[in-house]
């Protein structure tokens, strides 16, 4: 990993980290996955040239599992609410600590492969694959709790979840139950 590497992948973390705590409109699923999808496919790219080795995609799965589903757990504690009528969401202070916790864990995985004979390009190169999935699984609950999945048919027995007549917004109210001036619950 070159320095040049590592430059982009902490200005990126920044930018990401920046967007989510001051909060954006939920916008259509093209627009939530956009990011990770591209992150995933230059990352996958990168990663695949690094793993020559069982060990390499054994670690590399296991970074990007990990991943997924802490990304899929940051959505549930991310704060969706209604902001001029539209599906709004931003970072609680849990969701930054499931982000910490993911790169963490990312560290920790990778210095563990590498201990374990794991190649350091390998361990270096899926922090882009597994900050896509991280953000790809946050997405998905976040379209989900934000109403997305109303308009499938899906979503909890008893119609909850599905789209209302404001502004195809959901007929629930958020997981996070704070009053804030600026943002009304779902």
């Amino acid at each position: 990993m070159t320095l040049a590497n590592v430059a982009i992948y902490l200005a990126l973390i920044v930018f990401v980290v920046y967007r989510r705590m001051t909060g954006r409109p939920v916008g259509p699923v093209k627009a939530q996955i956009a990011l990770p999808v591209v992150l995933i496919v230059i990352g996958w790219g990168d990663a695949t040239k690094g793993l020559t080795k069982p060990l390499d995609v054994a670690f590399t799965v296991v970074g990007c599992a990990i991943s997924l589903a802490l990304g899929l757990a940051r959505g549930g504690t991310d704060r969706v609410s209604e902001r001029d009528g539209a599906a709004y969401v931003q970072w609680t202070w849990w969701s930054v600590g499931l982000f910490a916790a993911n790169l963490v864990i990312k560290l920790v995985l990778d210095l563990a492969g590498v201990a374990a004979g794991e190649t350091a390009r390998a361990a270096g190169s899926s922090l882009i694959v597994a900050l896509g999935l991280t953000l790809l699984g946050e997405a998905a609950i976040v379209w989900y709790r934000s109403g997305g999945a109303g308009g499938l048919g899906s979503g909890p027995p008893g119609g909850q979840g599905q789209l209302s007549g404001q502004g195809g917004l959901p007929d629930r109210i958020s997981l996070d139950q704070r009053h804030d001036s600026r943002h009304q619950p779902l």
